[in-house]
């Protein structure tokens, strides 16, 4: 047996070869037709072959290209041969001298060798200014007792013609005469007895069928293929509109003396739930003002309650939890919906006290105080540079630092409670946009929970850019970096000048439920020693800037045949679908298959199996109760018409732990089937991960209680999915950053007796470590049956055009004639 890996970047891929085959199918061809076994292994595909398994990478050098065999599934597959062709990216980008990277190349064999200590390394050269750098080191490396052979790609065989139009990639001409050099040059290493069998990995390179059912192999998959061309709606860009107020009570409010800066004291926060709204975006922000009492200094602050309608009660007042030596104070949702009390310090630390919220509907209650002191404070800074805002919508507000030029860097607020357990580093955020960072304020201005760029200027006029989920176009798809939309209009701000602290945003009046922010000037004037300010209210009536055309996205099987067809669920009810036909990129467009009316949120209808026909069925689910609504797919088999049955309501399926939280994916409840009876179940998901189940059984709802301990992982970023293709979901923590992918497996359900041994769960579950190599950001990946083969595939989708490329979980293909 050969089992060869080619290793190297876009000539081993097949780049500019049609189709990308490139020398690896003439090569192994010409090798079973002279009788050899030959098994190309390696985690990356590329080309129409069967057996196409390989490491080719394009564009990358050969540092690079070591990094990636460090991860790579090739420490599992063992080659009994590397075909390394490498080193032209190091010349073409001029990024290394000669002499590192023959170093580089070095490094690369020594780590091949570590990987398959007794495989042989056909070293082939190939652009002339390298060349002569290669065979000493091939000899030097077979000095030292190693199996290596050299690979002369440049001995006048392959001409300039074979060279394709940017004269590095081969024509497919030039590939098979590769193919030959390497077959030649295997059949020198044989002749010096260098070749040996393959060692034993435990899984056979004969060219024997393993069927659909074997566990995931990390790292390989079949892909990219693009599927999604791109379809759906957002609601483009902000285009801001507002209306002023004629009512408004308070009327004045006051600063003693005449210090202007005293009106950096008021702000706008929720501090109790007044109105009794359940979604936070319909709370009221009250006004709160600072001071310390003259006798003794401590700290207090006086708010007035928004009672709705521009109607306003108070003062009140009650002490600061905690004292605030910097005087810096701001109000910020660390974690609950309603605003916190936060102590930004000069050397840029925070100390925060939780709002637990307020038994009477007037005086908010201070619960543990956080003492927060990020290890990432920067030096040279100062706290009047700090932000702490919500720059990923996941309703926690994070730290970020503004320099002088205006580039802000944040780090993410990671944890599943009230505290703030990690911080994440998301790089910078937003470079300068050439305005002074004093100017900027982090605020959600459209309210979709994520935090908004607004300028403010010295009149009151604003520059907007809205924040919306990454990536953009040209930008890169890994971190959590946002993507800005600048707004087509923006505030017009004011006569006066010199009254930028004197703007406030706030969600002041009763509008909807969309928590815009409220544009408020508390106008200036001078009575007797003190001065008064009038409060001036435009109601914000703007739209836009917060959807995705990707938000719609849904996958499932509609008609039965297996495989996952593509849905859009519009905010307005409407189901729209795309039939998975079974050729790759191609889509049956069906249009609007259904209407479900009004709809709460469209996060919260799914795809599921309710009844076990093979169709997927549509489920409302209701945010406070979970309680469920299902739309039964009715499709007669025969090709026509998606049809849906009466909606019934099933009480039976409940969750109360979906909250208000504002994420996309941040979902309480999610269906799977976990014991294999081709019926999706109910999982009802603590923000931590844990998980109960209640069975969905042709006999009726079985409450299963706890099926899955807690792995302290957000279920943000949880999903369920059929990973090994035996039938049973199992579990996906989908990493943010990176999009890598960790899998437990589902090894069935247990007894009641077992539960002490698996974490207090009737299902035991096995950690497999990352599986899928994350090829964007974690939120940019979705999980669909794509082929039908009953294994969970990866879509990578670009949010922005919803564009997607699908990466196939495939079994292993082996050896044998391709």
């Amino acid at each position: 047996w050969l089992r060869i890996m080619p290793l190297g970047a876009s000539i081993v891929y097949g780049q500019n070869s049609n189709p990308t085959n490139g020398f690896r199918k003439p090569l192994r061809d010409y090798l079973r037709s002279k009788g050899y076994k030959v098994n190309m292994v390696g985690s990356q595909t590329s080309g129409t072959m069967a057996d196409k398994q390989h490491e080719g990478y394009p564009g990358l050098r050969i540092a690079q290209i070591y990094d990636k065999l460090s991860a790579s599934s090739a420490r599992d597959s063992k080659p009994s041969v590397y075909l390394i062709n490498a080193g032209t990216n190091d010349c073409q980008q001029n990024d290394q001298n000669m002499v590192r990277t023959i170093d580089h190349l070095r490094n690369l064999t020594t780590l091949a060798w570590q990987k398959s200590p007794h495989a042989t390394i056909i070293l082939s050269t190939l652009l002339a200014s390298y060349n002569e750098d290669k065979a000493p080191v091939a000899r030097q490396l077979k000095s030292e007792g190693n199996r290596i052979y050299l690979a002369d790609m440049n001995d006048g065989f392959i001409q300039q013609s074979d060279m394709g139009g940017d004269g590095v990639h081969p024509t497919n001409a030039g590939y098979r005469k590769m193919a030959a050099v390497w077959a030649d040059a295997l059949r020198g290493a044989e002749f010096l007895g260098l070749l040996q069998e393959p060692d034993n990995t435990g899984t056979s390179d004969e060219d024997d069928s393993v069927g659909n059912t074997c566990d995931k192999v990390a790292g390989r998959a079949d892909g990219p293929h693009r599927i999604m061309n791109g379809y759906g709606f957002d609601d483009g860009k902000y285009k801001h509109a507002s209306v002023k107020l004629d009512h408004f009570a308070p009327k004045w409010l006051y600063s003693l003396g005449r210090d202007t800066s005293y009106v950096k004291r008021y702000d706008f926060a929720q501090l109790v739930n007044a109105g009794g709204a359940t979604n936070p975006k319909a709370f009221l922000d009250e006004i709160v003002w600072w001071d310390r009492k003259p006798s003794s200094l401590d700290l207090w602050f006086y708010y007035w309650i928004n009672n709705g309608g521009g109607e306003f009660e108070g003062p009140l007042s009650v002490p600061a939890p905690f004292d605030c030596p910097s005087n810096d104070i701001r109000w910020a949702d660390v974690s609950d919906g309603i605003s916190d009390y936060i102590c930004v310090l000069e050397h840029t630390h925070v100390f925060v006290g939780i709002n637990a919220g307020s038994k009477d509907d007037t005086h908010p209650t201070f619960m543990t105080i956080e003492t927060d002191s990020p290890d990432h404070a920067l030096p040279n800074y100062t706290g009047s540079q700090v932000r702490i805002a919500d720059i990923d919508g996941d309703g926690r507000a994070d730290y970020c630092l503004i320099n002088i030029d205006g580039d802000i860097r944040c780090w993410r607020n990671g944890g599943l409670g009230y505290y703030s357990e990690y911080w994440q580093d998301m790089g910078v955020v937003l470079p300068s946009q050439g305005k002074a960072g004093e100017k900027i304020r982090l605020i959600d201005i459209n309210g979709d929970g994520r935090a908004d760029w607004v300028w403010v200027g010295d009149k009151g006029e604003t520059a907007i850019m809205t924040n919306v989920r990454g990536e953009g176009p040209d930008k890169p798809r890994e971190g959590m970096r946002p993507y800005w939309l600048v707004s087509e209009s923006a505030h017009v701000g004011q006569s006066d000048t010199g009254i930028r602290d004197n703007i406030k945003f706030g969600r002041v009046v009763v509008k909807d439920v969309s928590g815009r922010l409220d544009y408020v000037y508390l106008e200036p004037r001078i009575r007797d020693k003190d001065i008064e300010y009038t409060v001036q209210v435009w109601q914000n009536n703007g739209s836009g800037g917060s959807k995705r055309r990707s938000d719609a996205n849904r996958f499932g099987d509609m008609t039965g045949e297996g495989r996952d067809d593509y849905l859009q669920i519009y905010s307005n009810g409407e189901v729209y679908m795309f039939g998975n036909v079974g050729t790759l990129g191609q889509w049956k467009d069906r249009g609007i298959i259904y209407d479900l009316g009004d709809i709460e949120d469209r996060r919260f209808v799914h795809i599921a199996d309710m009844n076990g026909d093979g169709y997927g069925d549509l489920v409302v689910v209701r945010r406070d109760t979970g309680i469920i609504t299902i739309h039964l797919n009715t499709y007669d088999g025969k090709g026509g018409p998606i049809t849906f049955a009466a909606p019934t309501q099933d009480t039976r399926y409940n969750c109360a732990q979906q909250g208000w939280v504002p994420g996309l994916f941040d979902l309480a409840v999610r269906f799977a089937d976990i014991n294999g009876d081709g019926r999706d179940d109910y999982l009802c998901i603590d923000q931590d991960g844990r998980t109960e189940a209640i069975l969905n059984l042709p006999s009726g709802p079985k409450p299963l209680a706890q099926i899955k301990a807690s792995e302290t992982y957000d279920r943000e970023n949880l999903r369920y999915a059929d990973v090994n293709g035996d039938g049973l979901a199992d579990l996906l923590w989908v990493e943010k950053f990176t999009g890598d992918v960790t899998v437990w497996y589902n090894k069935g359900l247990r007894t009641e007796a077992d539960r002490p041994n698996l974490k207090g769960s009737i299902v035991e579950w096995s950690k497999e470590g990352v599986l899928y190599f994350g090829q964007t950001r974690g939120p940019n990946e979705y999980f669909m049956d794509y082929d039908g083969d009953g294994r969970a595939d990866l879509v990578r989708v670009a949010p922005y055009d919803n564009t997607g490329d699908v990466y196939l979980n495939k079994c292993p293909t082996t050896g044998g004639d391709d």
